[in-house]
Formats: C-alpha cells, structure tokens, sequence
C-alpha cells in the first residue's frame, strides 16, 4: 500500500514540475528551432535567406583568368541602386555601372566593341553571384544544398562541397561563364547562339563557403576546378582558382562615380572624343554611299564636315575614284575581248549597281589615338558565287541562242554581259552572311580620310 501511494505521490509531482517548467519557460517553448538539428542545408538555406535583403557589399576576390593569370581586384555594390564598382590591380581597369550606363576605363588598352560587351556580362554576372551566391549556384543544381559537409568554427561554420562528377558539371556554367563566352567570341559567334558541350572535369579540388553563426551572412567562399569545355568546336581546358572575402555588408559604403574625362583617349576630352568618333561613324557611312552604292546625294547628306559644296566634291571624287578603280580590275579580266574603254566604264557601271543591292549596318566607332578611329561595320556583300553562276546560265543562254558568237566584238560582249546583269539584278539576289569589319578613319585639320579602302570593300564586292 506504501509503494502505491508513494507512486502516486511521485507521478503526482512530476506532473507539477512539468506543469510548471512549461509556464515558467513559455518563451523557450514557443521556439520552434530550439530542438532543431542544424544540418549543413540548413545553414545553407537560412544563408541564402538572409542574403535575400543584402542592400551593399564590398568583395575582395581573386580569379585566374582565361588567360591563365591571377587578378586581383575587389568590387563595390549597391544592389538596391544597381550601381557597381569594379577595380583590378593587374590590368589597371575600373569599370563603373548604375542602372543609365557603363563606364570601362583602362589605362593600357584601348578595347573593341565586343571585348567591352564581354566585360559588362562579367561585371552583371559576378553582381548576381556576389548578391546571393547560394541561390545562384542553386539555379545549376536543384540538389544543391544537400550535397555539403559540415564542420564547425569559433565564430563561423564551414561548409564544404562533396558532390560527384555528374553534380560538378551542373555548376560548371555558374562559375565558366566568361571562359564560355569568351570562347564564343573567339568562334565569331553570339553566346546565344553557341554550342557548349558537357565539360570535362580534370579535378574539383575545392568548393567551400564560411557562413557567420550569428548573422547567418557569407563571409568567404572559394572554388577550385580544372576542366575542359567546347564551345562551338573550340576546345580549351581551363584552371579555374577563385577566392571571393565580403565585408561591410548592409553598411554604407560609398562608390564614386568616375570622371568622364577619365575614359577618353590621350589628352582628349570626354566629349570631344565623342563628337570625333560620332563623325568618324558618318564619315564612314557617306563613303559607302558615295562609292559602292554611288550616291552622291546621301554622301553629301552624312558627312560630317565641310559646306554644301565641299561635301559635293568629295562625293563626286569618291563616287568617281571608285568607278575607275574597279574599271581597272575589270579590264585585266576583260582584257582578251578588246572592250573600248567607254564601254569598259559602262559594264563597270552596271556591276556595280547590283551592289545597292547590299545591306551594312555602321556598329560601332571607337577612338584608339588622339586621331586615330576603328569603325566596326556589319556587312552582308552579294553572293559572288551565286552572280557568277547566274551569269554563266544567262550567258550561255545568249550564246545558245547565237546572240554572243565568236565574232562578236568585245563591245558586243560587254553589251550582253551588261544586259545579262539587268537580268539577274531584277531578280532576288543572294547575299552573304553578315560580316564585321574594322574600318581605320584618321582625323587631321578637322578632316577626316580612309586611308586603306579595301577593308570595307572586299565585304561588299569579293565573295566569301
């Protein structure tokens, strides 16, 4: 009878005791993560999480490049203005971009329109890496999170990347992206356009993030992998070693806009560079009119200096200097026919006045010197094998049909080579694939001269 009494005495006050650790700890017991197991998704999640609000960061980085060379540079973020700051020691670039533009300035190296394309997709790449690094690497991989060890330190867990090969090449394209994109500059394709194979992995020595027990914010995180990629044919292997520190996040950092006057070339000033590669693009632009759609009147409209008449002489004198010029060319392959000069300068006439048929698009003109100019033109030139062998059909027609004998005079000849080409130019002519050429424009007095026309040309006239 004791034994009963004392058990129910005993279970009577463990009843209590509970009862009143509940009431005294109700905080802790509200708590749902107090029991939690912290795992190393967890970590990674409520990471992610907290850098869903990131407003500022500074990042620190070290990144071996395409070219097999390690910079260093450090970037600047306001995430929320869309502005960034980048600024690399071993090629003395900085580049500025808010939401309106983007400024690249380098002390050494003057560069081209799709180069300066490649490094704004770097600088829009590595901000949405550096924002958020888990939830951009989760993108690759939805399995992301599960395939990490955890271990702990003082202050900061560490979080170390375990997957297989298969789950490694998932991320290639998170971190590969500018070896990517600049092997499809090397093939002369657009990015969106290329072929990229499965890589190849040489090793995937590294992968690792350090994550702030208190803040749940990245501190650091590296990666380290060699692998071989094809891009549309190209195949290059790779040493990727990139170490990335963040501080001052959520702080107020500052980032000052650069001078304009910083990106111009030489001792020019920001808008006088400007206003000079602006008429060099014109210039270019009236030239092509003025010889190889032999248009005086849209030479005198575009360019950029010099009165009504000035501008009119220089029309005629390209439109003229052209004809006589491809005159030349064609009377060494009309040489064996004897066509009279005058007749000569009619058949050159009608060649050209298929190539109006071409189609350019002025791109892009950029100052290399004081007075110096790369003018970038996309042009898509008549198909020369197609002409020709349109005009091998239509010819041999006419001899067929006893209109061209071998006692026709070589006026004769020129005459059905001229109407043979009113034919085919009547028709849908063939042209060929867009091709981007660099015109150089220099710039003395005020006046600007091409000094070397064939760059432009051979788009339009030879066939490819």
């Amino acid at each position: 009878m004791k034994r009963m009494i004392v058990g129910v005495m005993v279970g009577a006050s463990l009843m209590v005791a509970c009862s009143q650790n509940s009431i005294g700890n109700q905080a802790e017991a509200e708590d749902p993560t107090e029991n939690e197991e912290v795992t190393a998704a967890s970590i990674l999640e409520d990471a992610k999480q907290a850098h869903e609000d990131i407003q500022s960061l500074e990042v620190s980085m070290k990144e071996r490049n395409q070219f097999d060379q390690t910079e260093n540079a450090t970037l600047t973020y306001h995430f929320d203005d869309g502005v960034v700051y980048y600024e690399n020691e071993l090629i003395n670039e900085k580049i500025y971009k808010d939401s309106e533009e983007t400024m690249i300035l380098n002390e050494y190296i003057q560069l081209s329109n799709k180069e300066e394309q490649l490094r704004e997709r770097y600088i829009d790449k590595k901000t949405e890496e550096h924002q958020n690094p888990l939830a951009y690497y989760q993108q690759f991989d939805d399995a992301f999170f599960d395939l990490f060890e955890l271990s702990e330190r003082e202050d900061f867990y560490v979080l170390t990347y375990i997957g297989e090969e298969e789950s490694q090449k998932a991320l290639i394209e998170g971190f590969a992206d500018s070896f990517i994109a600049y092997s499809a500059q090397i093939t002369d394709t657009e990015l969106e356009e290329s072929t990229v194979n499965d890589p190849e992995i040489s090793s995937f020595s590294s992968f690792s993030f350090d994550i702030d027990k208190d803040t749940s914010m990245i501190k650091g995180y590296e990666i380290r992998s060699s692998f071989i990629i094809d891009v549309n044919g190209f195949e290059n292997d790779y040493d990727f070693d990139g170490t990335y520190l963040f501080a001052n996040a959520n702080e107020d950092v500052t980032i000052d806009k650069p001078d304009q006057d910083e990106m111009a070339v030489g001792n020019l000033s920001f808008d006088d560079q400007e206003q000079y590669e602006q008429e060099a693009f014109d210039y270019v632009d009236a030239v092509i009119q003025a010889n190889i759609y032999q248009n005086v009147e849209e030479y005198v409209e575009r360019a950029p200096t010099g009165s009504e008449e000035e501008k009119r002489e220089a029309g005629d004198a390209e439109q003229q200097s052209f004809v006589e010029l491809y005159a030349m060319a064609l009377a060494v392959d009309m040489e064996e026919f004897g066509v009279e000069d005058e007749k000569l300068m009619e058949l050159s006439e009608s060649m050209l006045s298929g190539y109006s048929k071409s189609e350019y698009m002025i791109l892009d003109s950029k100052a290399i010197a004081e007075d110096t100019f790369h003018v970038t033109v996309s042009i898509q030139g008549l198909s020369q094998i197609d002409l020709s062998r349109e005009l091998d059909l239509v010819l041999t027609e006419k001899m067929m049909n006893g209109e061209i004998t071998e006692d026709s005079s070589g006026d004769e000849v020129a005459d059905a080579f001229i109407d043979s080409l009113d034919t085919i130019y009547d028709q849908n002519i063939s042209l060929n694939e867009p091709r981007d050429v660099i015109v150089e424009v220099n710039r003395a007095g005020g006046d600007y001269m091409i000094l070397d026309h064939t760059s432009y040309i051979d788009g339009f006239v030879n066939g490819y």
